[in-house]
């Protein structure tokens, strides 16, 4: 099911956010040495929320949710199955 029709930002969204879980979880390095552990990840999502807050001059309900279900989708001990799962309900409840 695509997310307002666009079935390749939900691939690229499930993609992309597995690789972080996958990042984080196995202590991943950067070309600068630096681990990619949670706490670079929690600094780095925060810095570019902080970022898209400011260009937009304030607070944006959207966002907010985005960060909040990339968190879940990245942080847990077992990769959660599906971030979209999580998007879809989101979307519905917010009416979408």
């Amino acid at each position: 099911m695509p997310l307002y029709n666009l079935m390749e930002d939900a691939a690229t969204a499930e993609i992309s956010r597995t690789q972080l879980w996958q990042w984080v979880s196995h202590g991943a390095k950067r070309n600068d040495g630096h681990v990619i552990d949670r706490n670079l990840f929690e600094r780095t999502l925060a810095e570019e929320v902080e970022k898209i807050r400011a260009a937009r001059g304030g607070k944006v309900p959207q966002l907010e949710e985005a960060a909040r279900l990339l968190h879940a989708g990245v942080l847990p001990a077992q990769c959660p199955q599906f971030l979209t799962l999580s998007a879809y309900d989101a979307i519905v409840a917010g009416g979408g």
